[in-house]
């Protein structure tokens, strides 16, 4: 349990991280960067695990490719 408070708090942390620079990408845009999709959806349907559970909702995951893009930006994409 103290392990997943754990894990929380990190990906909490990234968020916050996350939102920050996206609130610089209107005013500053960055190139694309590899982003791994695979690892990236990992990561929300762990931060969705608790809702993915109490609705039963079975998630099917095949590798995914490596994309150039905005983790941030993808992230909220896969988390909507």
């Amino acid at each position: 349990l103290l392990q997943r408070m754990q894990s929380a708090a990190r990906r909490m942390a990234d968020l916050i991280s996350d939102l920050l620079t996206y609130s610089r990408i209107t005013t500053q845009r960055e190139p694309p960067e590899p982003v791994n999709l695979t690892q990236l959806l990992t990561d929300v349907l762990t931060d969705l695990d608790v809702r993915i559970r109490e609705t039963n909702a079975r998630i099917t995951l095949e590798p995914l490719p490596t994309v150039p893009g905005n983790a941030l930006l993808l992230r909220q994409l896969f988390q909507n």
